[in-house]
């Protein structure tokens, strides 16, 4: 293991994020709020603890391998969230170090969930903090660091496969080309979302974070009652359409705007599944929300509709306190968050791709046990996929259900009730900012006891990195075996 390589890295990622919190810096100094001092501590530390790495580190000899690329993507989600959360704990407004961990690990993670009773106390550097946390672990702060550099070559790959996952399609030879051109799509639809809010009568910087909490699937708002809190029906049906941008696949949404060609999508068969589900979902919703708790059925139709996209594609908003909803609509929503959005989308949860291949794996086992001499393939719009493709979705299914079970048996220990519990576990590990508890406004972790505000922060990492990127970091296969990882990363995000 070349761990000079890594920390060499590490070190010019914190000054990537140190740089970023010079914006709230600026904004806290012009409002003349009290955390200036909090951004400015904050700031210089990252940057200094950043540049002291990557002087003493300077040119390291050899090359980034996938051992060094899965170490460099799992540690830098931690001292992410570490460095992150110091504004928040020097700002006064978290009574302790874990409440800002939570909150910052919840921001990188783009998971959403918050230890405040109340978001509407802060001033407007923490609001802008929290949902650039969001935006850049959104995309992620890995894919934007091999996009800055793009002389990183070999270990660029290594990188991009563990954060990104999504490397059997690309868009251009070079992986640095990709990540800028991910990125690029990333900025430009942010840039439309604020200007859409705008138009729908937005405050320009209500626009700004929510367009960035929004294309991040992130749901962090300036509001207690998320959307709810703006009473704008016209921002609710952009950021509809918005959220469900979030939730396709980045390498087919540029592809769509480069080529400008919807075709594109409809060619997909994630996609039109994708898709299949929101119809489905919405309109169970909208029949049981129109006959139980909302008699108006345009109301209903749009509640329906953007609790669907925005738990599917695991962005967290809510525009209706949906714990008051009927437990069938309740228990779709849960359903949906363990599903999650696209491969290769800012979202969370299992992903649309992998649900497709298990039902096609599923098929094709009926298939053989009335015709036990046939053979078949498991073929996504119309190509067929390797084996191994199959067993990696298979595995993930069991491991996402393990981690789920016993991260709810472990919120159960702290003697949370059992629908909380799941709910929590599967918020935090499918990254999901949606939880089936009081206020239901927005995800408030405040009365948890400390240590399961650790744990939590540390699953929600986990869940960010789709669980084999940590298994394989961690796990003693990857010092003795390392060529054996990358049969098993290859297909982090399928």
């Amino acid at each position: 293991m070349n761990y000079k390589i890594v920390l060499s890295a590490l070190g010019r990622i914190l000054l990537l994020i140190g740089a970023a919190m010079i914006a709230p810096l600026v904004l806290s100094y012009q409002e003349i709020e009290m955390d200036t001092a909090a951004f400015t501590i904050s700031a210089v530390l990252t940057i200094v603890c950043g540049a002291g790495l990557s002087h003493f580190f300077k040119n390291p000899r050899g090359s980034m391998g996938i051992k060094e690329g899965l170490l460099l993507v799992t540690l830098t989600w931690f001292i992410a969230s570490f460095f992150g959360a110091l504004p928040f704990a020097l700002s006064g407004y978290y009574p302790e170090f874990g409440d800002a961990l939570l909150e910052a690990s919840s921001g990188f993670t783009a998971t959403g969930i918050t230890v405040l009773p109340s978001v509407e106390i802060l001033p407007a550097s923490i609001l802008l903090w929290r949902s650039m946390t969001q935006w850049l672990g959104g995309m992620g702060i890995v894919v934007l660091f091999v996009a800055i550099l793009s002389g990183i070559g070999v270990s660029g790959m290594q990188l991009f496969k563990a954060e990104f996952g999504q490397v059997n399609e690309k868009i251009r030879p070079r992986i640095s080309d990709n990540a800028k051109r991910l990125w690029y799509t990333y900025v430009v639809l942010t840039v439309f979302n604020t200007l859409a809010l705008k138009i729908c009568g937005i405050s320009w910087f209500d626009a700004v974070n929510h367009a960035m909490t929004t294309i991040a699937t992130g749901g962090y708002s300036t509001q207690d009652a998320s959307f709810g809190g703006l009473q704008n029906p016209a921002a609710e049906w952009v950021t509809i359409f918005f959220m469900f941008v979030g939730g396709m696949n980045f390498i087919l949404l540029y592809r769509i705007f480069a080529r400008r060609s919807l075709k594109l999508a409809l060619r997909s068969l994630e996609f039109r599944l994708y898709v299949s589900i929101i119809s489905i979902a919405t309109l169970l919703s909208f029949v049981y929300l129109a006959a139980y708790h909302v008699k108006n059925a345009g109301l209903a139709f749009r509640y329906s509709l953007f609790s669907v996209v925005s738990v599917i594609t695991t962005t967290g908003y809510t525009n209706d306190n949906f714990i008051h909803w009927p437990f069938f609509t309740q228990y779709i929503l849960l359903i949906l968050m363990v599903i999650g959005g696209c491969s290769g989308s800012t979202s969370g949860g299992m992903k649309v791709e992998r649900i497709l291949i298990l039902l096609k794996q599923t098929q094709n086992e009926l298939q053989r046990i009335i015709h036990p001499r046939v053979v078949t393939s498991i073929k996504v719009s119309g190509t067929a996929l390797p084996t191994r493709v199959a067993t990696n979705a298979g595995v993930f299914f069991f491991l996402y259900v393990s981690f789920l079970l016993i991260g709810t048996m472990i919120n159960s220990f702290f003697d949370v009730s059992h629908m909380e519990a799941l709910s929590m576990s599967a918020t935090c590990i499918g990254n999901g900012g949606a939880f089936f508890s009081e206020p239901g406004g927005h995800v408030c972790f405040a009365p948890l006891p400390s240590p399961l505000k650790y744990y939590d922060s540390v699953l929600m990492i986990i869940g960010r990195l789709e669980i084999y990127t940590f298994l394989a970091t961690i796990l003693p296969i990857s010092h003795k075996h390392g060529e054996r990882i990358d049969k098993v990363t290859t297909h982090v995000n399928i």
